[in-house]
């Protein structure tokens, strides 16, 4: 390997189901991991609360608010 491979390492990924608010993802990015995609769906509730504040503090870029059954189906 040459030093620019090493100096410059691709950031391994990963995908957030059940979000929540964004624990876990606090702890992977500070980790070196970063976020692909995150999906938060709470079947029970007509305000979606949760996905509302991950949204509010990451952005809605890669978010889904969807029964992942539903998205999985898509």
């Amino acid at each position: 390997m040459t030093g620019n491979a090493l100096a410059n390492p691709a950031r391994p990924r990963v995908v957030e189901l059940f979000a929540g608010v964004g624990g876990f993802r606090i702890g992977l990015e500070r980790s070196g991991w970063e976020t692909a995609w995150a999906n938060q769906w709470e079947p029970s509730t007509k305000t979606q609360h949760a996905f509302d504040c991950y949204v509010d503090r990451f952005g809605s870029k890669g978010a889904v608010c969807e029964d992942i059954h539903e998205v999985m189906n898509e």
